[in-house]
């Protein structure tokens, strides 16, 4: 790899660059963890489904809009696989679901209408 760089005194050439990648555990991003919630809107019950491609730490909570916490659906270290889980409030309104995946936060609106 080649990378020139110009200055005011003309032009620098740097004729290496090394580049290293780390990945571990800890290393999800939001691209790589998609959250299904169906049907939303809801009346009684909506499905909260994801996918984890390896053993990682989740938690799922469930948020009003004043930002009360309103149920907790899972918190711990979950293996690699398919999961979802139901959430269902007698209450009409506007929800926040926040999955956290190794310290990526992910949320989706959702909307009770009972």
């Amino acid at each position: 790899m080649k990378l020139t760089t110009a200055n005011a005194n003309g032009c620098n050439t740097i004729d290496s660059v090394q580049v290293s990648v780390i990945t571990t555990i800890a290393d999800v991003s939001a691209g790589e963890i998609k959250l299904n919630v169906y049907p939303n809107p809801f009346k009684e019950f909506t499905n909260i489904g994801y996918t984890l491609v390896k053993n990682t730490n989740v938690s799922i909570e469930v948020f009003d809009v004043l930002g009360r916490k309103v149920s907790t659906l899972t918190n711990g270290v979950q293996p690699a696989g398919e999961y979802n889980f139901n959430f269902n409030n007698s209450e009409s309104g506007i929800y926040i679901i926040k999955l956290i995946v190794d310290g990526v936060t992910i949320n989706k609106e959702i909307i009770s209408v009972n």
